[in-house]
């Protein structure tokens, strides 16, 4: 990887392009910048197999110049693409692509902004829960002109030292009818967008076979699901759950209330939902985490799993006979 630091000769500023780093915890560490900036274009930046607590570019909290980020990639298993948490720093990144993070399934945004100034503009994500976090302590963050397929999301706490504007919005509409009776298939295009805590999406999506994607999920997981208010739903969970991943208290819960125990194998969990008083329903997925490697001798796979899930469907006594999809945001024929 890259580091940007001082020594007695002071800091550094250049142009780096076409610079990569493969297979790297920190694929570019910035811990000191002079004024007239890193300019970093055309970059390809890939965490380490294997980690998970990889990010693309982490900018410490001693550097003080710019660190200007155009065209970059990002992939791989990353927790993080961006980490800005340098009060006196600035940050920008425009029409860059950024393909993974959250490879534990934890909720890491995929720009994490906790201090300093930021310009995050014309860039394209890929599928994930959320995009930008922005901290109360930063003095500017300008959201500009982003893609992202299901959404571009924002968790902002600094209030209107943050501007967002013209983001792509959630393309899915959501009508009264539509939230009667509706299917999502996890692992799928657009189930993003509902999930909290999930690692990503596995299988081969087909029309043809109900359950050829899928997620697995953590030791706690959430769905944060469209409803009517004040109507009671009952709510239908295809998965497989490994024995591994049962204990006493695992099962869907509303809160404290668990409304549904697991148990091992494949199988359809229906559950009662009870009426709500807002137009979303969130639930979470508790189980214990396992490690298929240290279970199953032919395992190579070191992630602490919970349990598989193909497809969650909602519906209320008076439910349409059709489904609405609601990966897609439209009726199934």
């Amino acid at each position: 990887g890259y580091k940007y630091s001082e020594s007695k000769a002071g800091s550094c500023n250049g142009n780096f392009l076409g610079i990569g780093a493969d297979s790297c915890v920190r694929p570019v560490l910035v811990e000191q910048a002079q004024d007239p900036g890193l300019l970093i274009t055309n970059g390809e930046f890939v965490g380490r197999w294997g980690s998970r607590d990889s990010v693309g570019v982490e900018v410490t909290d001693t550097a003080r110049g710019k660190v200007s980020l155009v065209n970059c990639s990002f992939w791989g298993p990353i927790d993080r693409c961006i980490h800005h948490h340098a009060p006196w720093g600035q940050l920008t990144a425009s029409a860059c692509n950024f393909v993974h993070w959250d490879n534990t399934g934890i909720g890491s945004p995929c720009i994490r902004i906790d201090s300093g100034a930021a310009i995050v503009q014309g860039n394209t994500f890929s599928e994930g829960s959320l995009h930008v976090l922005v901290g109360e302590p930063v003095r500017s963050a300008i959201l500009m002109g982003n893609q992202a397929a299901s959404g571009f999301r924002v968790e902002n706490h600094a209030g209107k030292k943050t501007q967002a504007v013209a983001n792509e919005e959630d393309s899915i509409g959501w009508n009264e009818e539509a939230r009667k009776h509706y299917t999502l298939r996890l692992g799928a295009k657009g189930d993003s967008r509902y999930l909290r805590h999930w690692f990503g999406p596995e299988g081969k999506e087909t029309d043809l076979a109900p359950n050829s994607t899928w997620r697995w999920t953590t030791a706690s997981s959430t769905l944060v699901l469209p409803v009517n208010p004040n109507k009671p739903y009952e709510l239908t969970l295809a998965s497989e759950v490994p024995a591994e991943a049962v204990e006493p208290q695992s099962g869907i819960y509303l809160g404290e209330k668990r409304l549904a125990e697991f148990a091992p194998g494949g199988n359809e969990l229906r559950a009662k939902i009870p009426p709500q008083d807002s137009e979303t329903l969130t639930l979470t997925l508790r189980v214990r985490e396992w490690v298929p490697s240290q279970h199953r001798a032919e395992s190579q796979d070191h992630r602490g799993l919970g349990i598989q899930v193909y497809r969650v469907t909602l519906k209320t006594d008076d439910g349409p006979e059709q489904v609405f999809n609601a990966n897609r945001g439209e009726w199934t024929p």
